[in-house]
């Protein structure tokens, strides 16, 4: 199934089909086989995953290298997608993948740890290397996302990135429901999930930025926040 799908994306990409808003520094944003660049690098991020874990378990040689060869391949077509939270996600995935090929000695890092110190390490590090990578990845070389490259230049990396975030925030609680703080309403405050159903396309609501932990939030409210955390 993998191969099938990452046949099909590959053959979207060369037909130059599906062309998103904005550019990377390899072109025109994609969005391949699907409506959104953000869900075709969901999609490629799955991958990675997949043959991460795969790598930790395969015993032969040249498989091993397959695996690689086909875990860059997964990463230059996320680079496509220039969306920010794919790229850090398939950056950590491929920087993994690639410790475990290089240096198989030290695979046992990205095992199951039982000590708690070597836990808080890994945590520690994997959110510091996300940190990094979330700086990279808001350049636009790598964003295919115009507007938060605005906001970036005009305000600032921190105001830029969480600005809109906040802004949401805040309008939320000037007019608290709680039924809304508790179950949320679906498409509130997001561009990804905006919808007929909630507002017009092209209301201002649609073109605020939104983050994972927000949609969950202002979505499904505080049961959407603490699912998103039980999942971490």
């Amino acid at each position: 199934i993998i191969f099938f799908y990452f046949i099909l994306n590959v053959i979207s990409l060369f037909l130059g089909k599906n062309v998103f808003g904005g550019e990377t520094f390899l072109g025109p944003r994609y969005s391949f086989i699907y409506e959104s660049p953000n869900l075709a690098a969901a999609q490629f991020c799955v991958f990675l995953l997949y043959f991460n874990f795969k790598l930790l378990i395969e015993k032969k040689a040249i498989n091993k290298t397959k695996i690689f060869l086909f875990s860059i391949l997964l990463l230059i077509l996320t680079l496509f997608t220039g969306g920010r939270a794919g790229l850090i996600v398939s950056a950590l995935t491929f920087l993994s993948t690639s410790i475990i090929y290089f240096f198989p000695n030290y695979k046992y890092i990205f095992e199951t740890p039982k000590k708690i110190k070597t836990k808080f390490f890994i945590i520690f590090t994997l959110f510091l290397s996300s940190i990094i990578f979330l700086v990279i990845s808001s350049n636009r070389i790598f964003s295919g996302r115009s507007q938060t490259g605005d906001l970036i230049e005009q305000k600032g990396f921190i105001s830029g990135t969480y600005g809109s975030r906040l802004k949401i925030i805040n309008q939320i609680f000037e007019e608290p429901n709680t039924m809304d703080l508790i179950t949320g309403k679906p498409g509130l405050g997001t561009n990804t999930a905006c919808n007929e159903v909630t507002s017009s396309i092209k209301s201002e609501e649609c073109r605020k930025t939104d983050s994972l932990p927000l949609s969950s939030f202002l979505s499904f409210g505080i049961i959407g926040l603490g699912f998103y955390f039980l999942i971490l």
